[in-house]
């Protein structure tokens, strides 16, 4: 849990973002939330987390005070990003989809479910 709340905390200071702690799936597919939900594993362990989420250090450290196992981004102008979620549905690759674009390097991370999210500079007007 160390290692999530010093992400949470690096993502934060020297990226800007605004972070919000998410819940996690146990080893059964179960979600930490404990109710049948479409979004297992994929959503806000806190509540109000639009207005919770921060970029401030000791706040960060509080929201992720408990165990939670994931780090969620408010996107937006308030974090100056927006991510690009690529994944596959209803049988179209999404990955496959973007890969002729020839989209320049950004920050990429592997979604738990093989998907991508792709993170881009937030610009007025997007």
């Amino acid at each position: 849990m160390r290692v999530l709340v010093e992400v949470a905390v690096r993502y934060a200071e020297r990226r800007g973002w605004r972070v919000f702690p998410i819940l996690g799936f146990d080893d059964s597919g179960q979600c930490d939330c404990r109710n049948p939900c479409a979004s297992v594993g994929k959503h806000p362990a806190i509540r109000a987390w639009q207005k919770a989420a921060s970029s401030d250090r000791g706040v960060v450290r509080d929201l992720f005070n408990q165990h939670h196992r994931g780090i969620g981004v408010a996107t937006g102008e308030g974090s100056g990003v927006w991510v690009l979620d690529l994944d596959t549905k209803n049988g179209v690759d999404g990955i496959a989809s973007v890969e002729h674009l020839n989209l320049p390097p950004t920050h990429t991370v592997q979604t738990p479910t093989g998907g991508l999210h792709m993170y881009w500079t937030w610009h007025e007007g997007i």
